[in-house]
């Protein structure tokens, strides 16, 4: 069940898509693959996506492209493990999918896959796709609206106060951290984007 506050997060999201042609064409695709938790948690991501591109004052293409990318983030995550395979086979991609856990194939096939089957080939927004899950220092700020919104629209962010009012370098750091901590107290392995990401960050806002 959803909690009101992201239910009205929602409905609201839900409102712009339906007034956009292509935004109704992008939730209709993800709304017919993946399950009605992960659609919501799509829009959630939405959400939350259209609101830090706001506080940061981009301009409205860019947010535009947050919301989009936010829709198509996990478009291909509960792909059966064949079907990411053949789908980058077709596609004759390079990246090979036994050099990255599991857990981040979707963002690898999620950026092939709307590319090939939904004709998406603005750059900031694959950029977003593939790299929403470790981040990456090179990311561009739709990359990194989206790489945030993710977290705080992730199961265990929907029932804590949404703070979001704050530096997005700063809340891409909170997600950073969070994922390291989790990764290593979970035994599970972390890819050198995420690592190379916090440093940056780290960096970046003090110096270090």
């Amino acid at each position: 069940m959803l909690f009101q506050g992201m239910q009205d997060l929602i409905l609201e999201i839900q409102t712009k898509i339906d007034l956009d042609r292509n935004l109704l064409y992008y939730d209709q695709s993800v709304k017919t693959i993946l399950s009605e938790s992960r659609h919501n948690h799509c829009l959630y991501c939405a959400a939350i996506a259209n609101i830090i591109a706001k506080n940061n004052r981009i301009e409205k293409e860019k947010i535009e492209k947050c919301v989009t990318a936010a829709i198509l983030h996990d478009i291909t995550k509960e792909f059966k493990e064949q079907t990411h395979r053949d789908l980058m086979q077709q596609q004759n991609q390079s990246e090979k999918l036994d050099e990255f856990p599991k857990s981040l194939w979707h963002a690898i096939t999620g950026k092939v896959y709307v590319r090939k089957n939904l004709n998406v080939n603005d750059p900031e927004i694959l950029e977003a796709i593939r790299f929403h899950t470790t981040g990456n220092p090179g990311m561009g700020i739709v990359a990194k609206i989206v790489f945030a919104a993710d977290y705080f629209s992730s199961k265990h962010m929907i029932n804590s106060d949404l703070d979001i009012d704050k530096s997005l370098d700063t809340l891409c750091l909170e997600k950073t951290t969070s994922s390291l901590i989790y990764l290593v107290e979970e035994n599970k392995p972390v890819h050198h984007d995420t690592i190379d990401f916090y440093h940056h960050l780290i960096e970046s806002m003090y110096g270090k």
